[in-house]
């Protein structure tokens, strides 16, 4: 198992001292000037594959708000360059007789 957890904010001063630490993961940044083939790195999370049993699932949650409200869950794309058009964002789920798993 890997594990990254953001630092722990252990002073519990009421005028905000204890934020925990962000955990950031960010694809390389591409150099080249080159714009049809230098492309920043991605950034892709998968589930774990299984030979017999169920793949490994994905789980995206906000943080809970012990005395107040969750975080938010944002999904979006970057602005576009003057050339270019922000790309969409794309739900899937595979189809099984039929029916959405």
């Amino acid at each position: 198992m890997v594990a990254l957890t953001g630092g722990m904010g252990t002073a519990n001063s009421s005028a905000d001292g204890g934020d925990g630490g962000p955990v950031v993961i960010t694809g390389g940044e591409a150099l080249g000037l080159q714009n049809r083939s230098d492309h920043g790195g991605e950034v892709k999370i998968s589930g774990g594959r299984a030979k017999t049993g169920f793949g490994g699932g994905i789980e995206i949650m906000s943080g809970e708000g012990v005395g107040t409200s969750s975080g938010t869950v944002l999904i979006s794309t970057a602005e576009a360059g003057a050339s270019g058009v922000s790309c969409g964002i794309f739900f899937r789920s595979q189809l099984l007789r039929g029916r959405l798993r």
